[in-house]
């Protein structure tokens, strides 16, 4: 089956499940991952710079009721081609490349 990535150019909230190939060529961007107490257990979320443009205006990942990794609240990818997958546990995301 074939999933297709969301190309986005401003600040957005995550859905679940999707791939979203991020622009920041004209801005950085923040996005906002989805609430947990929608989530189950191993549902994902892959983030990739469309542009080649994230030293320059890096993507700004925020968890607002849980965290990455177990400690953060914000991951911020900021080097050109950069991209990151995030797993949900149960009790937190983890990422994964």
């Amino acid at each position: 089956m074939e999933h297709s990535f969301n190309l986005v150019r401003g600040k957005f909230t995550a859905q679940r499940g999707e791939r979203y190939a991020v622009d920041t060529s004209s801005a950085p961007i923040v996005v906002d991952l989805p609430t947990t107490t929608s989530l189950i257990p191993g549902e994902a979320l892959f983030f990739m710079d469309s542009g080649g443009n994230f030293s320059k205006n890096p993507l700004t990942i925020i968890a607002s009721d849980t965290t990455i990794n177990g400690t953060a609240t914000t991951l911020v990818l900021d080097t050109n081609g950069d991209s990151i997958g995030l797993l949900w546990t149960g009790t937190t995301w983890r990422t994964y490349e």
